[in-house]
């Protein structure tokens, strides 16, 4: 049986968020968790600040994981989440109620979570270089600033968009998105997503 993610999270500093921007926060969060399942029971929003989100493909994972933060980002707020993959033994309407290998994993990697803000739970051992590759990425994520995050959001969920096209959207100058995409690091976070699908290639699991 191929593995299925789980994404388990919850936000930062939550409790020191004026009401109404904590209202909006969770909305934000909300929206970006509907569009990224395939059904409405396959996400959920709990204690106030905590979520979960399954997705049967396991290489939408960390492009969902990178798009929640970044959703988050661009309105000046971010979450800890941990990505747990591996099998599913029962997928139940409430997910909270659901168990298997990749829920237990992402719950133990939310817990396991301190210097850095995500990770990635496998069955085995995960790779030296991959644990790296992601605290960088973290690092990257932890400076990025609000517009940043929101042209970077932009880039990944459009259709491939030029810069033109971002710009018209965005009511902005080409010139400006560029700078902005660049400043983002784009291309990097392009290739981390490039390689986490030849990483699960490798594992056999796609």
């Amino acid at each position: 049986m191929g593995w299925s993610a789980v994404i388990t999270g919850d936000l930062v500093r939550s409790s020191k968020m004026a009401p109404d921007r904590y209202n909006l926060i969770l909305q934000q969060l909300e929206q970006t968790l509907a569009t990224l399942s395939s059904n409405h029971t396959d996400f959920s929003i709990y204690r106030g600040d905590g979520f979960q989100l399954y997705l049967p493909n396991p290489e939408q994972s960390l492009t969902a994981a990178l798009l929640i933060r970044l959703n988050l980002i661009s309105h000046d707020a971010d979450c800890r989440l941990s990505i747990g993959l591996g099998n599913i033994d029962s997928k139940r309407s409430q997910i909270s109620m659901s168990t298997g290998e990749a829920f237990t994993l992402s719950g133990r990697g939310l817990e396991a979570l301190k210097d850095v803000y995500w990770s990635l739970q496998l069955p085995q051992s995960l790779s030296v270089d991959w644990q790296l590759l992601l605290r960088f990425a973290d690092v990257l994520l932890q400076q990025m600033t609000a517009r940043q995050a929101q042209v970077l959001y932009g880039y990944l969920t459009g259709d491939n968009p030029s810069h033109q096209q971002l710009a018209d959207q965005m009511q902005t100058s080409r010139a400006n998105i560029t700078q902005l995409l660049n400043q983002a690091h784009y291309t990097l976070f392009q290739d981390l997503l490039s390689q986490f699908q030849l990483f699960l290639g490798e594992q056999g699991k796609l």
